[in-house]
């Protein structure tokens, strides 16, 4: 949900004139991104533990994905041609397939393929992880156990990638190294570390894309210093959130808010095709004219109940009913789908 209202404020409509520190707060929100990965991090642990084999762990990791991912690319490939932003323009048919390809399975930007769908660029980290996580598994069954070495190779990763060291944040809280460190003092206050690590992380940011720079260039405006403490901040606040300390912790199991955590993924996936739509729709009735400051209030207003409804819709049918068809057929159905729920966040 942070990255839906990021989103929204970050659309480009007039929107009510607000001090700087509302400002921030508001740019922050792209970065719950981060923590999806730190909760995404967490889950696989369990995930690991309970993997019968390796192939098991793959191939539910990859029906987690694929099924929403398969249904809304092709829609953005459609969307952008539609709207003149053509993203085979320039390759040729084999290159095209390729591309094509390369977005189905999201190879990038982990390998050097051109995202097509944009907010589609996280899954790409996401299955490195799973591919690592499944490597690990493998070497244990063959008695060599290459846990250590995986986290080096994640860890170098990191080193131009930053954003996706909070895996590891996850991978603490799940493996309870949090939790026997000093962070667990900290996690007391989930809310608190959730505000200190988007406070933290958008100090470590740039206005523009790359948002965050490789770790070897921050040695400039004291990210050495806020980059570190966002990583202890976001440890914290998961291993609060997990078990269940502080208020947030309490807000977070109202019913209303449990439902949003099942959808999130979805909602993730699909809302960009629902604020372009809707975008462009109010442009071309000059409706921002009409509106002024209040525009992005409205915007929010309009686009929220589609976006829930949409997302409701794909968590039931893509993420239930297809990942336990897909599984039946590759795992057999001794192994059916659990449908996993995430943070509201």
């Amino acid at each position: 949900m942070l990255v839906v209202i990021y989103h929204v404020y970050n659309s480009g409509l007039p929107h009510v004139p607000m001090p700087w520190i509302l400002h921030q707060g508001f740019s922050s929100m792209q970065f719950g991104v981060e923590l999806f990965f730190a909760i995404s991090g967490f889950v696989i642990i369990g995930t690991m533990r309970r993997a019968a084999t390796p192939a098991q762990f793959i191939v539910e990791r990859a029906t987690r994905i694929y099924p929403v991912l398969w249904a809304s690319l092709p829609i953005a490939c459609a969307f952008l041609i539609l709207g003149g932003r053509d993203p085979f323009a320039g390759y040729g048919l084999l290159e095209s397939i390729g591309l094509l390809i390369g977005n189905f399975l999201a190879l990038g930007p982990v390998l050097p393929v051109p995202v097509i769908y944009k907010i589609a660029w996280t899954l790409s980290f996401e299955f490195a992880f799973y591919f690592m996580g499944f490597i690990v598994l493998l070497s244990r069954r063959h008695n060599r156990d290459l846990t250590w070495l995986m986290i080096a190779l994640g860890l170098v990763m990191c080193i131009f990638t930053p954003r996706a060291i909070f895996f590891l944040a996850g991978v603490l809280v799940g493996t309870g190294y949090a939790e026997r460190s000093p962070v667990r003092y900290l996690s007391r206050a989930p809310g608190l570390c959730i505000l200190a690590f988007l406070a933290l992380w958008q100090a470590t940011a740039n206005p523009q894309t790359p948002f965050i720079d490789p770790i070897y260039q921050w040695g400039r405006d004291f990210h050495w210093l806020t980059g570190p403490l966002a990583f202890i901040a976001c440890t914290a606040a998961i291993n609060g959130l997990v078990h269940q300390r502080g208020f947030v912790s309490q807000i977070l199991q109202i019913r209303p808010l449990l439902w949003l955590g099942t959808i999130s993924f979805s909602l993730y996936l699909w809302h960009p095709l629902v604020l372009g739509t809707v975008k462009d729709t109010m442009r071309k009735l000059a409706l921002p004219d009409m509106l002024g400051v209040w525009t992005q209030p409205v915007f929010l207003l309009i686009v929220l109940p589609p976006c829930l409804i949409l997302a409701a819709a794909s968590a039931r049918l893509l993420e239930g009913k297809v990942t336990r068809y897909l599984r039946r057929r590759w795992i057999g159905p001794a192994h059916p789908a659990k449908h996993e729920q995430a943070l509201p966040l």
